[in-house]
């Protein structure tokens, strides 16, 4: 391990750019994204999705991918979810740096997406109801104040949350057993 830096308010882009920028000068490691989610609103339940999701993320199955089975994979975590959105529980992951270089830099990745949903919405504004995906509490119109849209269509701060598996190369695997 070693520490970068130290932040007194953070986030995701001040720690993923030089994430990715290791893995380009060192194609054949592997990466492990640590951090300390939920730390600016503590709860019980912040503190206990974080320690489970680096539990996940640091154990021999995801620091020696491809897990068992013969199931290659370049993407490890606690848990993989497709819906509301891909992700790992937290954000806390492991990858091979391999992936991590076809991956669009973290510095121009938010605006890039920005860029690419307003095209969609402008275009096909049969997609508005893609923003509620069944959720009750979510405007359907492209509205970037609405923190509820931002999260739900990965927009603002919730972009780079969907950073890592946002690659159609992404082969994820899990250590979940629940």
């Amino acid at each position: 391990c070693k520490k970068l830096k130290y932040s007194s308010s953070g986030n995701e882009e001040i720690t993923l750019q030089p994430l990715w920028r290791y893995c380009h000068n060192n194609p054949e490691h592997r990466v492990t994204y640590i951090h300390n989610k939920g730390s600016f609103r503590r709860s019980t339940g912040n503190k206990h999705s974080r320690e489970r999701a680096t539990r996940g993320a640091i154990s021999l199955e995801c620091l020696k991918m491809p897990l068992s089975d013969g199931h290659p994979c370049n993407l490890c975590g606690t848990k993989f979810s497709f819906l509301p959105h891909m992700n790992y529980v937290a954000n806390i992951w492991t990858a091979e740096c391999s992936y991590v270089n076809q991956l669009e830099p973290p510095n121009t990745y938010t605006k890039k997406r920005e860029d690419l949903l307003r095209r969609l919405f402008e275009k096909r504004p049969c997609l508005n109801h893609v923003a509620d995906s069944g959720m009750d509490d979510v405007s359907s119109q492209w509205n970037l104040s609405d923190p509820l849209f931002l999260r739900n269509v990965g927009l603002g701060r919730y972009a780079l949350e969907r950073w890592v598996t946002n690659h159609p190369d992404m082969v994820p695997c899990d250590v979940w057993n629940g």
